[in-house]
C-alpha cells in the first residue's frame, strides 16, 4: 500500500469512520503518520460549546479538511463533563466572516450527524435571518442522515454559550414560522430529533419534512398535549425508536383524552418495528391494545398502567425486555412482570415501591439487571439509616449504576466518616458497582452529584469521586 499515490491513500483514509480506527494504521509506519495525523485524527468530529470564529473560519477556507468530519456538535449539555473536540493546528486566518459556518458546513461533504443544543448561534452574526444559511447548508447536504436541534429553554443572563452577544430569545422561534424555512426541507434522515416548544407551532411543516425522510429509524420530537401529533399521519417501516415529549396546556378539561391517544395507539400499532418506546398516554387504563402489539419492544419508559397494559398484550413468549421505567413496585405488579424474559431486563426505575422486602424479590426474577434507579421512591418501609437499605442492594448482584433519591437524603446528613465508611459497605455488598447518582425529587441537574467507585486490588479501602452536577444517561 505504501506504493499508492497520496490521493489513493487519501481517499482509502477517508473510509474510516473514527479515530480509534484510524490511529492503529498511524502507528504502522511514518509515511502513513505524515498522511494520518492530524489530517484525519483531527478531522472526525467537530464539537463546540464556545465561539471559536478561528474554527470556522479554518474549515470555510480548507475543503479538504471540513470534508473529513463526521460529525458536529454544539452546544453543551453539560459543561463540566464534556471536552470541545476541535483541531488544534488549526491554520491562522488573517479574517472571518459571517458566511463562515455555512461554508464550513457546504465543505464538509461526509457530514452524518448535525447537533445543535439551545441554538444561540455558534458565532458573531450580524446577519437578517442567521439560522437559514445554516439550516440551508444542512438541506443541501447529500450525506446528513442524523439532526437533533435541543432548545428546550431560553438562555439566563449570564449564559449566551455560543455567542458573544444577546441573542433575541424568541429569534429560533420567530425565524422558523416560515413554511419555507430551509429546516424544514431537510430530507432523507434516518434520525431527527426536535426538542422545544419553539417547535410545536409547527406541526404542519414537521409532518411535511417527515415525509421526505420515510426511512426513519429514530424520532424523537414534542407535541402539544391537545393536538393530535402530525408525524401519526406518516409510516416508517424501517422505526426502531419513538420518543415523544407532551407540552402541557393549562386546561384539557373540555377534550376527550382518549380521541388525543386513539392517534398515537394505532401508529404503534402500525410499527412493530419500534425497539424503544418513550411515550405518556393521557389515560391510565382502558388502552384497548391489540394482540401482540410492539413484539420487538425492547426498551419502554411509560405510565406505570401502560406498561403492564403492553405486558399483558400476548405475544410469543415472554418478552425480551432489556428496560423498564417507571413502574410501581407493588405485589401484583409481579404477575405481569412473568411475561418478561428474566435475562434480558438490564435497567429498572421503580417510581414507587409499596414495599422494601420485594426489592430482593425483583433481583431474583431479574438476576442481570445492571442499573437500579429508585428515584423519588417512597420506600415503605423506611429505613432509618443508608446502611439499613444495604441488604436490600445487596441483591443486585450485577449491579453497576444505582441512581437514588430518597436514601441519598440520609447519606447527606451524615458525617464525613460515616460516609466513607457507608461506601466502603455498599461497595463490598455489591462488588460490581461502579457508579451512584443523587439527584433530587424535581430532577434538578445543578443538585445531581455522581459518586464513582475506584477499587484497587491493592486495597481492602474502596475511595470514590465526588462530582456535582454530573450528566449520566437518564
Amino acid at each position: 500500500m505504501d506504493s499508492l499515490s497520496f490521493d489513493v491513500k487519501d481517499l482509502i483514509l477517508s473510509l474510516i469512520p473514527t479515530r480509534e480506527e484510524l490511529l492503529p494504521l498511524a502507528f504502522a509506519s511514518r509515511s502513513w503518520y505524515s498522511l494520518i495525523v492530524p489530517r484525519h485524527t483531527e478531522y472526525r468530529k467537530l464539537h463546540l460549546s464556545f465561539a471559536h470564529p478561528e474554527v470556522w473560519a479554518h474549515l470555510a477556507e480548507r475543503a479538504d479538511l471540513a470534508s473529513n468530519i463526521r460529525e458536529v456538535r454544539l452546544g453543551k449539555w453539560n459543561p463540566q463533563a464534556e471536552k470541545e473536540i476541535y483541531s488544534k493546528t488549526v491554520v491562522s486566518v488573517d479574517c472571518y466572516e459571517d458566511g463562515d459556518v455555512s461554508q464550513a458546513l457546504r465543505n464538509m461533504t461526509n457530514l452524518l450527524e448535525f447537533v445543535w443544543i439551545s441554538p444561540w448561534l455558534p458565532f458573531q452574526a450580524t446577519g437578517k435571518d442567521p439560522y437559514a444559511p445554516i439550516f440551508q447548508a444542512l438541506q443541501e447536504s447529500r450525506t446528513l442522515k442524523k439532526l437533533s436541534i435541543h432548545h428546550e429553554r431560553e438562555p439566563e443572563d449570564d449564559e449566551v454559550p455560543l455567542s458573544g452577544q444577546t441573542i433575541q430569545p424568541l429569534y429560533l422561534k420567530l425565524a422558523s414560522r416560515a413554511s419555507r424555512f430551509p429546516l424544514w426541507s431537510v430530507a432523507n434522515l434516518t434520525s431527527l430529533t426536535l426538542f422545544g416548544n419553539w417547535a410545536t407551532p409547527h406541526s404542519d411543516a414537521i409532518t411535511s419534512m417527515l415525509f421526505l425522510s420515510l426511512c426513519l429509524e429514530e424520532l424523537s420530537i414534542f407535541v402539544n398535549e391537545v393536538d393530535c401529533p402530525g408525524f401519526t399521519s406518516c409510516h416508517f417501516p424501517h422505526l426502531r425508536k419513538l420518543y415523544t415529549v407532551r407540552i402541557r396546556k393549562e386546561s384539557i378539561a373540555n377534550i376527550s383524552t382518549a380521541n388525543l391517544d386513539a392517534p398515537m395507539l394505532a401508529f404503534l400499532a402500525a410499527h412493530p418495528t419500534i425497539e424503544d418506546l418513550r411515550w405518556y398516554p393521557l389515560l391510565h387504563d382502558h388502552y384497548g391494545l391489540s394482540s401482540g402489539m410492539l413484539p420487538k419492544l425492547r426498551r419502554i419508559e411509560s405510565h406505570h398502567g401502560f406498561i403492564l397494559a403492553l405486558l399483558s398484550v400476548a405475544t410469543s413468549g415472554t418478552r425480551t425486555l432489556e428496560s423498564l421505567s417507571k413502574i410501581f413496585l407493588r405485589a401484583d405488579t409481579f404477575e405481569y412482570l412473568e411475561n418478561v424474559d428474566p435475562t434480558s431486563l438490564r435497567e429498572l426505575e421503580v417510581s414507587f415501591c409499596g414495599d422494601n422486602r420485594l426489592l430482593p424479590r425483583v433481583a431474583a426474577m431479574f438476576p442481570n439487571i445492571t442499573r437500579l434507579t429508585v428515584q423519588g421512591v417512597h420506600y415503605s418501609p423506611i429505613p432509618d439509616t443508608f446502611e439499613e437499605f444495604i441488604p436490600f442492594l445487596a441483591s443486585f448482584t450485577s449491579l453497576e449504576t444505582l441512581w437514588d433519591a430518597s436514601m441519598w437524603e440520609i447519606f447527606n446528613w451524615s458525617k464525613q466518616a460515616d460516609k466513607d465508611l457507608l461506601i466502603n459497605k455498599v461497595a463490598r455488598a455489591c462488588p460490581r458497582l461502579k457508579e451512584l447518582y443523587y439527584c433530587d425529587r424535581l430532577f434538578t441537574e445543578s443538585l445531581r452529584i455522581r459518586l464513582t467507585l475506584i477499587r484497587s486490588a491493592r486495597e481492602d479501602t474502596v475511595k470514590y469521586k465526588l462530582e456535582q452536577g454530573a450528566g449520566g444517561e437518564e
